[in-house]
């Protein structure tokens, strides 16, 4: 038991070393999502839709009304998938 207990002790005596690193590196990742949504255009790809998550994206935008997503998508990019045939 003595052994658990200083492992246990440890660990309850970085965990705010771990959580400032955890923390961190999400503040890093989504940092450099948006440098590269902002920074980055690919001319041979579609446009991005702006997102602040690196992974989730726009996910629950859309999934909060997906008719409204698709309306502000195509107001903001003028051509593309957004718009209609003639």
């Amino acid at each position: 038991m003595g052994v658990f207990a200083t492992s246990q002790h440890i660990m309850i005596e970085h965990a705010p070393q771990i959580f400032a690193t955890f923390a961190f590196i999400l503040v890093l990742a989504v940092f450099a999502n948006i440098l590269q949504q902002v920074l980055i255009r690919r001319s041979h790809e579609p446009p991005v839709v702006f997102h602040w998550v690196p992974i989730i994206g726009s996910t629950v935008t859309y999934g909060m009304d997906p008719f409204r997503f698709f309306a502000d998508c195509q107001a903001r990019v003028s051509i593309g998938i957004f718009n209609s045939p003639p």
